[in-house]
């Protein structure tokens, strides 16, 4: 039984490169995104404020549904990785805010 090589064999092979590289960008973001959240939620448990850390969570919750609203994604992939690019954004950002606002104190 003999494979041939064709421009349309070759055009699949490329797309699932290309669907496998997109997935494993969004799983890294997502591992960053989990690492992120683990630092902010240990910095809160540690200051003993858990109405900071629901705070925290409303913000995401809130950024999840402006993406559903704004629709501007086409895909689902798109759309994964606005929102996971929302939460480290986010998280970076408080935690940096956090820290600022402690060393002050």
């Amino acid at each position: 039984m003999e494979i041939q090589v064709t421009e349309e064999n070759n055009a699949v092979a490329e797309e699932a490169k290309v669907n496998f590289l997109g997935r494993m960008k969004i799983c890294a973001l997502f591992l960053l995104a989990l690492l992120v959240l683990g630092l902010v939620w240990r910095e809160f448990e540690s200051r003993g404020t858990m109405l900071r850390a629901i705070f925290l969570e409303a913000l995401v919750l809130y950024n999840l549904e402006r993406t559903k609203r704004r629709g501007d994604f086409n895909n689902v992939g798109g759309k994964i990785f606005y929102v996971l690019l929302s939460i480290v954004g986010l998280g970076c950002s408080i935690y940096m805010s956090v820290k600022f606002f402690f060393l002050i104190k």
